[in-house]
């Protein structure tokens, strides 16, 4: 089993995912990595979207180029580092497998034959002399050059059976037994979490939300820098009202998604341990070695402590009322002691900020 676990951002993913760490045999990146490979843009599925659903020959030649560039960009080095540097490998065997046949030549209307700085109108000058001195040394020379171009008539079902055995050499070369449950963070995109299920024999999506409120404050007060690339962090209540809203438009039912609520892992923690038990189908084999929601709770209801913040606050109140946390409601589920040791500081492998330094 697969188990995705995605956050909108700053809603309490890495929570969710110490509390899973807890689960008997479950085996994940450690150090942590997001597992992007899927979702990201010019990864698994927009390749699949091309080579499917979006045929044509110079979309098809697109989508191969760029997935080639996105593995060899350097962020492919984190999966490199985990594999053993086998990443590199494994994903150019995985798009060989999906070219049916490739050549030299050059096409104005694909955007990958255009990118280049030779291509630029500012050029015409100098590709013109370049052109007819290149004639002159052979007259069947091209100017620009020709470049690689590539097409794929692969079925659907070819794709899911090259992309299962590409990711499945992944898993081994990090370590993993495929006979064993495996955590990823952000395999599956919130808006879209179904979508890549059938490259596993089995998996589980959690979704992680949270009270608008702290993520608001969360992004445009203590981490702004680290949240400006997903979530709008520039002061506009408005605007954070707005995309908010929008992100939760693609809620989806289906019985291999779970929505969490982050303050229920706190609040509810029992009811929500159980929920969780028998969503993944696995044993909580060590509770609260990793997850301790008496140290947690001091990371929720963070916009109580920007008061200059009160009327913002209010309309978020007032204009996402449906996604507000009934904290006092909830209040008197808590089974637990809090314990007055900080706050976290709300990144992968959680450390805690000591109480007077966060105060």
């Amino acid at each position: 089993m697969v188990i995705g676990v995605t956050g909108y951002g700053y809603t309490g993913a890495s929570a969710c995912m110490d509390l899973l760490k807890e689960f008997k045999d479950m085996q994940f990146y450690d150090p942590h990595i997001e597992f992007q490979l899927l979702q990201q843009p010019d990864g698994v599925a927009d390749l699949r979207y091309a080579l499917i659903n979006n045929r044509g020959r110079i979309t098809v030649n697109t989508a191969i180029k760029r997935f080639i560039r996105r593995y060899n960009y350097k962020r492919s080095d984190l999966l490199s580092a985990r594999t053993g540097g086998k990443y590199v490998r494994f994903s150019k065997e995985y798009i060989d497998s999906l070219i049916t046949v490739s050549w030299e030549g050059k096409s104005k209307y694909d955007p990958e034959d255009l990118l280049t700085a030779i291509d630029s109108p500012k050029l015409r000058l100098f590709n013109g002399a370049a052109k007819r001195a290149s004639k002159l040394v052979n007259k069947n020379s091209v100017w620009p050059p020709f470049k690689t171009r590539y097409y794929s008539s692969v079925t659907e079902e070819e794709l899911i059976s090259r992309t299962r055995d590409y990711l499945n050499k992944i898993f081994r070369a990090s370590g993993f037994d495929l006979k064993k449950p495996i955590m990823l963070e952000q395999l599956f995109r919130l808006e879209n979490p179904t979508e890549g299920g059938d490259y596993f024999d089995e998996s589980r999506a959690i979704i992680v939300d949270r009270d608008p409120r702290d993520v608001f404050v969360l992004t445009n007060k203590a981490y702004p820098r680290m949240s400006a690339g997903f979530m709008p962090n520039d002061g506009s209540v408005e605007t954070f009202v707005k995309y908010y809203r929008s992100l939760h438009s693609s809620i989806v039912d289906d019985p291999s998604v779970y929505y969490l609520r982050y303050e229920d892992l706190i609040y509810r923690y029992d009811e929500t341990v159980s929920k969780i038990k028998s969503f993944v189908g696995l044993e909580h084999a060590s509770p609260k070695s990793r997850f301790k929601p008496e140290w947690s709770i001091n990371n929720t209801q963070v916009f109580k402590k920007y008061p200059e913040l009160s009327d913002k606050i209010k309309y978020i109140e007032a204009n996402l009322s449906e996604y507000l946390y009934p904290f006092d409601e909830a209040s008197e589920s808590i089974s637990f002691v809090p314990e007055d040791v900080g706050i976290f500081d709300n990144v992968p492998g959680d450390k805690i900020i000591e109480a007077s330094k966060a105060k």
